[in-house]
């Protein structure tokens, strides 16, 4: 088995202003992630890969920062970093950029797993386990990477 490329970097889709316009106005970024949504999932349909990352890549970042922003977790915002993480690794998988989409479900998974662990001796609620399980499947076989064998090797991905 390869080993799993590095994931020491985060990726990035917005510019440092739309990544304080999300952080500043909450609700409004949920209408933008709607629109961006359905344009995505347009350009998905259409199996336009290249041109579904940017859409998907303005969700999973404006996901994240609402995950940021937010007191208590949301089954909303994980739903949608885990909707815009299968979306991007799928776009990833189809131009044969595997390592991209292991990277982008590990920083997914690294997220909602420590969400996760908050909940220490607490039941960790359904809709975290069900996102975690949604991305640990997610991978498409590769016959030059093996992302489903990575995650069973990886201790933390589990």
């Amino acid at each position: 088995m390869e080993t799993p490329p590095t994931t020491d970097f985060q990726l990035h889709f917005l510019c440092a202003n739309h990544r304080e316009w999300v952080s500043e106005n909450p609700e409004q970024s949920r209408q933008f992630v709607a629109d961006t949504k359905r344009k995505g999932q347009r350009m998905l349909r259409q199996l336009r890969w290249h041109d579904a990352i940017p859409y998907w890549g303005c969700i999973f970042e404006t996901a994240e920062i609402l995950d940021d922003c937010s007191v208590e977790p949301s089954a909303e915002v994980l739903s949608l970093l885990c909707q815009a993480a299968r979306a991007l690794s799928r776009c990833f998988t189809e131009l044969d950029a595997q390592d991209m989409a292991y990277v982008v479900i590990s920083q997914a998974r690294r997220r909602i797993e420590a969400i996760a662990f908050t909940y220490e001796l607490q039941a960790v609620p359904c809709w975290i386990v069900d996102c975690l399980d949604l991305l640990k499947t997610e991978w498409a076989p590769s016959a030059k990477f093996s992302p489903a064998g990575a995650f069973a090797a990886h201790p933390t991905l589990h």
